[in-house]
């Protein structure tokens, strides 16, 4: 993890979880990958809803199941449920002195995994993208 220190005690806790199964840092922004059931996902997609210190969080329904590349090309991509980048604005913005949160969180979750997504309450906050 890239940031813990400008991160809210939440967001570090939900990156430190044990169902985490890779992860790595580029360009100021995070991708953490994880396995877990559709218990797990509620909870986090929960956790990461209620971050007020962020825009709110993009969730993304990919087709098929889920993987995750290592920033190391040379390594097998890893099977996931779900993934959360952080993804740092202020880096990306063209602004000297940028406005509005810090950082995005963008979810992905995959169509065919573990994850019962007919038995996920999407919060209303919560914007979601079908790829």
């Amino acid at each position: 993890m890239s940031h813990p220190d400008t991160w809210p005690a939440s967001l570090v806790d939900l990156a430190k979880q044990p169902a985490r199964v890779g992860g790595y840092f580029v360009n100021q922004d995070d991708y953490l990958a994880f396995q877990g059931d559709t218990a797990r996902f509620r909870a986090f997609l929960e956790a990461c809803a209620a971050l007020p210190e962020f825009g709110p969080t993009t969730l993304h329904f990919h087709k098929g199941r889920g993987t995750f590349q290592p920033l190391d090309k040379e390594k097998k991509p890893l099977p996931c449920e779900w993934q959360l980048d952080v993804i740092n604005q202020h880096w990306r913005s063209q602004d000297p002195n940028p406005e509005g949160p810090m950082y995005s969180l963008e979810l992905h979750v995959w169509l065919e995994g573990a994850v019962d997504l007919k038995a996920i309450h999407i919060p209303a906050s919560v914007k979601t993208v079908r790829d």
